[in-house]
């Protein structure tokens, strides 16, 4: 009995150390088993209607979630031509099962229902005018859903007055309700329609808030909730934040790891036992103690089941790697009654290190594959290219890739209306010309080929082209040839007009 004593009395010590250690060090450091990307964004310098805070809201956001283990993305005072570079840099970061933020503080307002954040030099006189100087939240929704994250979080700090309304014809304020898809959480400053104020601190009241409701160890629901109680009561009920959507199990932003929606669902290590000395021991402190041994043998099979499944996972190695350290983390504490558990935290400790480097070299080649790439002249992919297309003396383009051909329109910008009448009237090679579909547009998308990734052989100074679609009566779509993405937009904004038809038998 002496001898259990010590050797229980050790492995006491030892796991008391184990837990200090734990909440002394970074929560992110420690516990963040799976991709974290955060894009972050503050714009304040708005010559109309300049605010104090958003800067540093976005710094204050930056530096929380950079301590809790997450990769940012940080832009302060964003302007219109920054906005599609800052979005590709942000889909880029993205891969599947990454745990997806957005953060933006600045002005916010909201057209015929769609959110959008203004770029800090827009120069908007109508609603017209808002879609392609601003953020759209749904594209950033969009750009999340593409990527199958495991889950994604939207704040927006962004709900003061709009600072353009006077040209507006609807008068609502604040943002818009939105329909959050599924795995997506979004939270407000304040509810929909209602405007929120800047802030007299530091930092905005709802920034303010939730950076304090993040320090707690709870679910992100119950975190929200703290941010929400802590702006009404400082507000006296004048500002109230809201929450749409639902996530998939449960999000952690401290101590509980990114997330427990995983297929390696951890075990909460029993109590410790304490046995008690021969001297004193009565029939009742044997059964306590038998119990105890009891849970610890369930833990140590849960450990093992564990273990079998973290062995059989066959991701890349980044995701086995971050598999074994989700099983360190989550197994962390000694069994005192066996030693089985010791040797299965050795093999992940000699897995997780092998894992790392062989991570480490593949994004090395990588990146050393895309530097050759991209050294490549430019002229070979267009040489490349040329051999898909030519031109006839009439001015038709030939796709040999898809069989269609394709005719441009006056290199001017048209509405909708107009655009349609030219491809009715045109009898360029014999007429039969309509409008190209969103899917014919993304055919012509070639990366690095031309000033807009599309063939040269294409006589347009455009940046954007209507397409056939319509989503309503007043929405028609265009493509941006560009970004290689479709957007709607009331055909009374003027874009260039494509002619296609497939290759005449």
């Amino acid at each position: 009995m002496q001898i259990i004593d010590e050797r229980w009395a050790m492995r006491s010590v030892l796991r008391a150390v184990v837990l200090v250690l734990m909440l002394l060090l970074p929560a992110g450091s420690v516990l963040a088993a799976l991709p974290r990307v955060a894009l972050v964004i503050g714009n304040a310098t708005y010559p109309s209607s300049p605010l104090d805070n958003p800067v540093n809201d976005a710094r204050a956001m930056t530096a929380k979630l950079k301590k809790l283990g997450f990769e940012v993305i940080e832009k302060h005072n964003l302007t219109t031509r920054q906005i599609g570079p800052t979005l590709r840099e942000f889909r880029s970061s993205l891969q599947p099962g990454t745990e997806a933020l957005f953060f933006y503080a600045g002005h916010g307002l909201q057209v015929k229902g769609v959110n959008y954040l203004p770029a800090v030099d827009a120069s908007i006189s109508g609603e017209e005018e808002v879609p392609m100087q601003s953020i759209n939240v749904n594209q950033v929704l969009g750009i999340m859903e593409e990527s199958k994250t495991r889950l994604n979080l939207i704040f927006l700090d962004a709900c003061r007055n709009n600072p353009f309304s006077r040209g507006f014809r609807s008068a609502a304020g604040g943002l818009a309700k939105v329909e959050a898809p599924s795995g997506t959480l979004i939270s407000f400053a304040t509810r929909p329609g209602s405007v929120a104020a800047d802030g007299s601190g530091k930092n905005g009241l709802y920034t303010e808030q939730l950076l304090l409701a993040m320090e707690q160890n709870e679910p992100i629901e119950k975190v929200l909730k703290y941010a929400a109680a802590g702006v009404k009561k400082a507000s006296k009920g004048k500002q109230e934040p809201w929450s749409e959507g639902m996530i998939e199990g449960e999000f952690y932003f401290i101590f509980q790891g990114p997330t427990t929606v995983n297929v390696f669902p951890l075990a909460p290590a029993p109590s410790g036992p304490s046995v008690p000395t021969g001297a004193g021991m009565n029939l009742e402190d044997l059964k306590k103690e038998s119990a105890k041994r009891g849970d610890w043998e369930k833990w140590q099979t849960k450990m093992k089941g564990a273990h079998k499944e973290v062995k059989g996972f066959s991701g890349s190695p980044d995701l086995q790697a971050m598999a074994w350290e989700r099983f360190l983390t989550g197994y962390g504490i000694d069994n005192p009654y066996s030693n089985e558990d010791e040797a299965m935290r050795a093999e992940g400790q000699a897995e997780l290190s092998r894992l790392r480097e062989a991570a480490a070299r593949q994004k090395r080649e990588v990146g050393e594959k895309a530097k050759v790439a991209a050294s490549r002249p430019p002229a070979s992919v267009v040489d490349v290219a040329k051999t898909r297309f030519t031109r006839t003396a009439e001015g038709v383009i030939s796709d040999s890739q898809t069989g269609l051909e394709w005719v441009e329109g006056p290199d001017k910008d048209t509405n909708y209306a107009q655009a349609e009448q030219w491809v009715a009237a045109c009898t360029v090679a014999g007429g039969g010309w309509r409008m190209p579909t969103n899917a014919e547009f993304k055919i012509l998308d070639q990366k690095g080929v031309g000033a807009r990734n599309i063939d040269p052989i294409f006589n347009t100074t455009g940046w954007r082209v209507w397409t056939e679609q319509r989503n309503s009566p007043a929405l028609p779509v265009y493509f941006g040839v560009n970004v290689s993405e479709s957007f709607l937009e009331e055909d009374v904004f003027p874009r260039r007009v494509f002619g296609v038809r497939s290759r005449p038998r």
